[in-house]
């Protein structure tokens, strides 16, 4: 419009016809229309541009967190992909703290005004942290009333940015670590706690201080996605490893802890779990000294994994020992306890599945020199002598009821579990 006035004037003082006059103003008219609609376009493309690009990043970044994170059921180490993850184009340092109760109890609880927490994991752009406060596998607190806190006790995520007085003393886990962080320079942190199954697990931080943009609101919703999906995996990392480490020291627990002294035979075992990732299975054995001098030897396997599994095979060996005291051969103990499967499966729950065992009872008579023995679906065990000592051991021809073996001065008999037979060397001394 601007333009239009001061064109007037000078129109008149170079014409005086007026048609003239009208077609160039509305020449002008259009001109200026064109040339907006050309930067009104040019802003257009920028924004979309932009937001394809940031969408493009985020779709990028979570489809990274799916692959990346949660490789593994192990708590620091899920902890730590995310740290790595973070610090790719995104942040300049991200920790990751857990609640030390999470790490140490199987249930949660709410954080309260200053919750002891653990640095489980940490990755800045830096190399070493020089921009961390807190080391690696070290406990902390954040003041109450501080960001963090606030964050951990209300569950929701925060963005924080640092104004020209520097880092609020009170952030910080101290004193000292406070001066050390103002002096980086942090401009802007997102808080966001790590939550699964309605409960808190902890608090991931995304700090930038070299990367000059600072974090936005698109930059937090993006840190909520990746931070939830890594909640998940962590809090399935440390239910597995409870439940793992319980199932262990029950079926440790329930094995023997020191060889049985008697006179019969020497005894000899070893026990290795099988690694984390298959879990803690239902394999046990054991030394019963009998009547008369005999001693009954037994491997046995629970097909399964976990509590439940450590679970049945207490209760089969303790079958095992009652149907021991009474006597019974090989053949009639092992048929008494298929008895007891079957009443155990009865008895479970459907969402249980079916129990499915394996054993091997083997009693051996020093006055006779005769081992009999009687096989559930176990695989047979393996005797050796001198002879055979530098090659494969000999292995018991199956056969119904029971299979006697007579004895030799030097003669050596080994039981093993089937994971023993499958998952290691088949010349591994295993009990």
């Amino acid at each position: 419009m601007s333009l239009l006035q001061l064109m007037q004037p000078e129109a008149a003082r170079l014409t005086s016809d007026s048609k003239l006059v009208n077609e160039a103003t509305a020449k002008l008219v259009e001109t200026a229309f064109a040339y907006v609609d050309r930067g009104s376009e040019e802003v257009v493309a920028a924004y979309q541009d932009e937001r394809d690009r940031r969408l493009q990043r985020r779709l990028i970044l979570t489809n990274e967190a799916s692959r990346r994170i949660g490789t593994t059921l192990d708590t620091a180490r899920t902890a730590q992909e995310l740290a790595d993850l973070g610090t790719e184009d995104f942040a300049d340092l991200v920790t990751v703290d857990l609640l030390d109760s999470v790490l140490h109890e199987e249930g949660t609880y709410p954080p309260t005004d200053t919750p002891l927490l653990r640095r489980i994991a940490q990755r800045s752009i830096l190399g070493g942290c020089p921009d961390s406060a807190v080391a690696t596998g070290h406990t902390h607190t954040y003041p109450a009333g501080s960001e963090p806190a606030r964050a951990l006790a209300t569950g929701q995520a925060l963005l924080h940015r640092v104004t020209a007085s520097g880092l609020p003393a009170r952030w910080a886990p101290s004193p000292d670590s406070g001066r050390t962080l103002r002096g980086l320079g942090f401009h802007s942190m997102l808080l966001v706690p790590l939550r699964a199954r309605g409960e808190t697990l902890g608090l991931a931080q995304f700090s930038r201080h070299r990367t000059a943009a600072l974090f936005d609101d698109d930059d937090l919703l993006l840190a909520q996605e990746i931070v939830a999906r890594a909640a998940v995996y962590i809090d399935n990392a440390r239910r597995y490893t409870h439940e793992r480490s319980t199932a262990l020291t029950l079926q440790r627990s329930l094995l023997p802890q020191r060889p049985v002294e008697q006179s019969a035979v020497d005894t000899a075992s070893r026990y290795l779990p099988t690694g984390s990732r298959a879990g803690v299975g239902g394999d046990w054995y054991d030394v019963i000294p009998l009547s008369g001098a005999r001693v009954a030897l037994v491997v046995g396997d629970v097909v399964g994994r976990g509590l439940h599994a450590s679970a049945t095979m207490s209760r089969l060996r303790t079958a095992v020992r009652a149907f021991a005291d009474i006597d019974l051969m090989p053949d009639e103990l092992l048929t008494h306890l298929d008895d007891v499967v079957i009443r155990l499966q009865r008895e479970e729950a459907r969402d249980e599945g079916e129990i499915r065992a394996t054993c091997l009872y083997a009693v051996y008579d020093p006055v006779s020199r005769l081992c009999s023995l009687a096989s559930a679906g176990h695989v047979l065990p393996a005797v050796a002598t001198p002879s055979t000592a530098d090659g494969d051991a000999d292995r018991p021809a199956p056969g119904p009821g029971r299979t006697p073996l007579r004895d030799h001065p030097a003669r050596t008999a080994g039981g093993q579990s089937s994971g023993a037979v499958h998952r290691r060397p088949p010349r591994e001394p295993c009990a």
